[in-house]
């Protein structure tokens, strides 16, 4: 395999440190959007009403202007600042972890690997910052909000009605995000994951690599994609088009513009936790895998098995589960079993080592109790 324990043990501690990352900076934006709310609510208390309705004259135009000053002062006075520059700091970080994994895999010296990476990611840091404390949070964030109390002033709606409406927005409730939380948590997921990518990508064509081992968690509602490219292993650059179009056609989530040049960056698709790592093949071992990916597997599929910790290979006759135990897959106390496998002896009686809480596909979240890691490389 491409990748052995000492490799593993780096993607696993980067992987980690990529969760915590985003953790530590959505942390606290729901006190910071509890704040920003009070402040819209003052705002509203200063506005004309007549018959439970806001009035659209001069006054009210001219208080729903401020609102953007406002919201952005209060921004500024929390926390927020010095967390998205904490996270910045990450990149570096992301840097130095595949220095390390690629020096060891790929045998290129660190400092050459920095050099190669240095210009991408100035630029990379700087449309994060934009994107979290400029003009996107202006845009995603800010804009919105003055935009719906003037067209429902406009509009004629009830004044409480509308103090509701923006409570939503900028709050949330039991069923979604604060706008702000959102937005971050948006940004945060995909930025230091895409510049990973690039990282790998680049690395990849600098140095004419031509092969990719695809390694991440898989859960209960891994996108197929996802499953299917961890489940072979090792992707050659030769095939990538093809498994890009059994991704558009049979997958779903996928980045539009997902090609062999940039496969690495976008991965499955959209909050894409995997990583897919480059390395080169020898011709050999590219005619055993070839053998063996044109392999048949005469096996039954248990139905209790997740879906998308089933091999799909459209080549094989028949679809070949991977049970928990064969990936040594145990989730010991979590709460977090899916319902499909909770009733299994082999889960039950897991020894609790290794959880899989991480979703790619971005619709799970939950907090990280335990390492969270596969690798096809250790069964």
């Amino acid at each position: 395999m491409a990748l052995d324990k000492r490799l593993l043990s780096i993607l696993r501690n980067k992987e980690r440190s990529l969760v915590d990352a985003e953790e530590e900076i959505l942390q606290g934006l729901t006190g910071v959007e509890s704040d920003i709310f009070k402040k819209v609510k003052v705002q509203l208390n200063k506005m004309n009403k007549e018959g439970g309705k806001f009035v659209f004259d001069d006054t009210n135009t001219a208080l729903v202007n401020e609102l953007d000053s406002i919201i952005i002062d209060e921004i500024q006075r929390s926390d927020y600042p010095g967390a998205v520059r904490k996270y910045l700091q990450d990149f570096d970080l992301v840097t130095d972890y595949n220095a390390e994994l690629h020096e060891g895999l790929n045998d290129i010296d660190p400092e050459e690997l920095r050099n190669l990476v240095d210009p991408f990611k100035q630029q990379t840091v700087q449309d994060t910052l934009q994107g979290l404390t400029g003009s996107g949070v202006s845009t995603e964030f800010v804009e919105p909000v003055r935009q719906e109390l003037f067209k429902n002033i406009v509009s004629g709606a009830n004044s409480t009605d509308i103090e509701a409406s923006l409570r939503n927005m900028i709050q949330g409730d039991g069923d979604r995000l604060g706008g702000l939380e959102r937005y971050v948590g948006q940004v945060t997921r995909d930025a230091l994951n895409q510049y990973d990518g690039q990282i790998n990508a680049n690395i990849a064509d600098e140095f004419g690599l031509d092969a990719f081992q695809y390694v991440g968690s898989l859960i209960d509602d891994s996108r197929a994609q996802c499953a299917r490219w961890v489940n072979k292993e090792v992707i050659l650059k030769e095939d990538l088009q093809k498994e890009i179009n059994w991704a558009n056609s049979n997958g779903s989530g996928m980045i539009p513009g997902t090609n062999p040049a940039n496969f690495a960056v976008f991965r499955g698709g959209y909050n894409c936790r995997h990583s897919a790592i480059p390395f080169k093949m020898t011709k050999r071992e590219k005619e055993r895998l070839k053998k063996e990916q044109e392999g048949t597997v005469e096996e039954t599929v248990d139905s209790n098995i997740p879906e998308a910790a089933i091999q799909d290979d459209p080549k094989q006759k028949v679809l070949k589960p991977l049970a928990a135990k064969e990936l040594d897959l145990t989730y010991g106390k979590s709460d977090l079993i899916p319902d499909s496998v909770k009733n299994r002896d082999d889960v039950k009686n897991a020894v609790p080592d290794q959880v899989y809480i991480l979703s790619d596909n971005g619709t799970a979240k939950v907090k990280r109790t335990q390492d969270s890691f596969y690798s096809p490389g250790e069964k």
